[in-house]
């Protein structure tokens, strides 16, 4: 017992050591102290979904996430998930898989991430978390959206917006406007595309999102590019790249100048 106190006390301290590193930009030496932690803790049967485990998990999946190792991100992710099933911790459970889902998601690798939204889902509604039950409507409907199934996407994203308005969370329920409003971008409605851009507008003014507002009003100038309103258009793009500018958005204030050029045009 002694022995297992004085291993997890020499791996506190490796820690500690690992994020004063990362706090001073020695990321190469974070990452090979946190695999010889890893490597002393992986010796005690389990000791690897204790807290300190869970703590080196965390550490080497934000390490790998500076380097934009996304396949060690990956695969650190997984095995935390991994000890959560095992130690019933069905909330983190649920987090994590919502996680590695989004990985997958960025990775384009839509039916992995389509698997551990719907896994996730289901843990949501046992443990009646509604937020996380909200996260992956949302998820599986930008899957759907993805692979261009247009009906499906709506229908979950309905869904997210449903418990957003029933928990009061005014950001999601802007986001969901504004990922419905993509929908109907996509499948040339319109007039459903701005009405539901809009109320995505007035709740981030209402809130004080200067990102999301740059977000919607740049949708809406692609609506009314799309329908020929071209004064609308510049209109709301010259908006956009407004909040852009004033915020930093540099990616942001590109997309608007090239959309900007395509209205010129």
């Amino acid at each position: 017992m002694n022995n297992i106190r004085e291993l997890l006390q020499a791996i506190s301290i490796g820690v500690l050591v690992v994020l004063f590193l990362l706090k001073t930009r020695r990321v190469l030496k974070a990452i090979e102290l946190c695999r010889e932690c890893w490597l002393l803790l992986k010796g005690e049967p389990g000791m690897q979904g204790n807290k300190v485990g869970k703590q080196i998990y965390l550490i080497m999946v934000n390490v790998s996430s500076l380097i934009s190792d996304n396949g060690n991100t990956i695969k650190y992710v997984e095995r935390l998930l991994k000890t959560c099933r095992e130690s019933g911790k069905r909330l983190d459970e649920c987090q994590l898989s919502i996680t590695v889902a989004e990985m997958y998601f960025s990775q384009s690798k839509n039916l992995k991430a389509k698997d551990l939204y719907e896994k996730a889902l289901h843990i949501s509604k046992e443990i009646s978390c509604r937020d996380y039950e909200a996260c992956c409507y949302m998820g599986l409907g930008t899957v759907y959206k993805a692979v261009d199934e247009y009906g499906k996407a709506s229908k979950y994203v309905e869904k997210s917006l449903a418990i957003r308005k029933e928990i009061g969370d005014r950001n999601g329920e802007a986001v969901c406007y504004g990922n419905l409003g993509g929908v109907y971008i996509l499948i040339g409605q319109y007039e459903k595309a701005t009405e539901h851009l809009q109320k995505s507008l007035a709740i981030h003014k209402e809130i004080g999102d200067r990102n999301g507002e740059a977000y919607c009003y740049g949708n809406l100038g692609s609506v009314y590019r799309s329908v020929g309103e071209y004064g609308k258009a510049t209109e709301h793009l010259h908006k956009s790249l407004a909040i852009c500018k004033e915020i930093g958005d540099r990616k942001g204030e590109a997309v608007c100048y090239g959309s900007l050029g395509s209205v010129y045009i």
